[in-house]
């Protein structure tokens, strides 16, 4: 496994076990410091993709109900 269980994450009320709040620009700020926010996760960060992909990512994952 490369990274956490992403299953229904849009419903969970927070991500990274409560560091932020589930919301698109949280998971775009969670996409691009993984490895800062939590080390331990094992998911590889995105830091490298530019701002507008990362806010698409973020809507995409906080769709995921």
């Amino acid at each position: 496994m490369i990274g956490p269980d992403l299953t229904h994450v849009g419903s969970r009320l927070t991500v990274g076990a409560g560091t932020l709040r589930n919301e698109p620009e949280q998971f775009a700020t969670w996409l691009a410091e993984l490895d800062q926010l939590k080390p331990e996760t094992g998911m590889p960060h995105y830091s490298m993709l530019p701002a507008e992909d990362l806010r698409a990512l973020g809507a995409y994952l906080e769709a995921l109900q």
